[in-house]
């Protein structure tokens, strides 16, 4: 999955094969998902961070493939998601891993 996207993206392409303006979509996802397009993409980027981050890759390596352009900016929305620290969730990984 493409979690490198931004809302703009996604009403951009709507847009080119809908016809659709910014309200209808966003409508749409809140209809649809429960949640504004904006809380819709940033659960799709967390979750892949974190599948990401189970499978080994490094921590900027994550923030990059998921739309980051600042390693700081993802730590913070890492924290704020998943209420734990990327150095905590990395030290849980290490201990879980089968010796």
């Amino acid at each position: 999955m493409d979690t490198n996207f931004k809302i703009t993206d996604l009403i951009s392409e709507s847009a080119k094969i809908h016809q659709l303006t910014q309200n209808d979509i966003n409508r749409g996802i809140q209809l649809i998902f429960g949640k504004t397009a904006a809380k819709y993409i940033k659960d799709c980027k967390m979750l892949e961070a974190k599948r990401l981050l189970d499978h080994g890759k490094s921590e900027s390596e994550v923030a990059n493939l998921v739309g980051y352009g600042h390693l700081t900016h993802f730590v913070r929305d890492f924290k704020l998601y998943f209420k734990i620290s990327l150095k905590e969730y990395k030290a849980q990984l290490k201990k879980n891993i089968p010796k």
